[in-house]
């Protein structure tokens, strides 16, 4: 005997909207987590506005220098500073968080007219005899 008929399809469908309606992702979507922010407290704040300074002290520096050794020296202690930057402020590095997508909304939910009384039981198949080699 079938598992699904004619009787017990539109059954079958109303129970599927309904479980799918109380999944969390058919849910309105929920705002995106903050990203954990080090400047949250005043030495924080603090470190990252030093910090800020001595990159733009790095940055009049480096215009001035001739010597290539020197620059050297001050590019890395700029990669050095700007990852502290970096972290301090929060931000990502690039590529490592996407853009949240638009969902569209889901309108045949809402369509569906689901009535609430009790669905017909289902017929268990009989188990098939063992087969026997």
């Amino acid at each position: 005997m079938p598992l699904f008929t004619r009787e017990n399809a539109r059954q079958y469908q109303a129970r599927a909207v309904v479980a799918r309606k109380s999944r969390a992702t058919y849910a309105e979507p929920e705002s995106p987590p903050s990203p954990q922010v080090a400047g949250t407290d005043s030495y924080s704040e603090a470190r990252l506005s030093r910090v800020r300074r001595q990159l733009d002290r790095l940055d009049t520096m480096v215009e001035r220098e001739t010597d290539p050794m020197k620059l050297d020296k001050l590019a890395s202690a700029q990669a050095r500073l700007a990852e502290q930057e970096r972290l301090l402020a929060g931000r990502p590095l690039p590529g490592s968080r996407r853009p949240e997508r638009e969902r569209p909304k889901r309108q045949w939910a809402s369509m569906v007219d689901f009535d609430p009384q009790p669905l017909m039981p289902i017929a268990e198949a009989p188990n098939p005899a063992p087969v026997e080699s």
